[in-house]
């Protein structure tokens, strides 16, 4: 994935503020782990992979969340609860088919759940990211458990509400950082200016 190599790199190049360097750090591992998940293949050892590296990316992502951008739990949206029966929705499809995979599926769900959860915590552009991401997510494990499952241009689907979602998440977290910066460099007490 192109835009999640060239996003790892954009984070830390200057366009958040100078002290968020744990912002920097999370935000660029949880970049990185979607591209290497979204490089692998679809099936196999290289699947597993791909749903560690999309799992890393899940963490990093609620780490980034809640320690850099200082999202707390009190704060969730109510209509963050509209994700529980999607979710059920989805294992419920989607487990019969799973086979051995079942367990991780149901980890990497829960995992999905929590970040966009935490998401609505943030901005708009934040909540409405991680929403476009459970999507993308939704439509690629019903395409890939479900024997005969698809739908007209799936795949655009998938790869538009994965890659609007993350930018949303970029963009509404860099927002978030500045605001979070502006307030704290009013409380600072100012340098005094002597004169000669």
């Amino acid at each position: 994935m192109l835009f999640d190599g060239c996003a790892a790199l954009w984070l830390p190049a200057g366009y958040t503020p100078p002290g968020a360097w744990l912002a920097r750090v999370l935000g660029s591992l949880a970049l990185l782990g979607s591209a290497l998940g979204g490089n692998s293949d679809l099936g196999g050892a290289q699947f597993i992979r791909g749903l560690g590296a999309f799992a890393v990316a899940h963490l990093a992502y609620l780490a980034f969340f809640v320690w850099a951008l200082k999202l707390q739990a009190r704060s969730i949206r109510v209509w963050a609860l509209a994700y529980l029966p999607l979710l059920g929705l989805i294992l419920f499809l989607v487990l019969p088919h799973a086979g051995s995979m079942q367990i991780p599926v149901i980890i990497y769900a829960v995992l999905i759940l929590l970040t966009a959860a935490v998401g609505t915590a943030g901005n708009r552009a934040v909540a409405f990211g991680a929403a476009l991401f459970v999507i993308s997510d939704a439509i690629l494990s019903l395409t890939l458990f479900i024997p005969n499952f698809n739908f007209w241009q799936s795949d655009l689907g998938i790869m538009f509400c994965y890659t609007i979602g993350q930018g949303l998440i970029i963009c509404g977290a860099t927002a978030l950082l500045w605001q979070h910066e502006k307030r704290t460099s009013r409380g600072r007490p100012k340098e005094k200016t002597t004169k000669n």
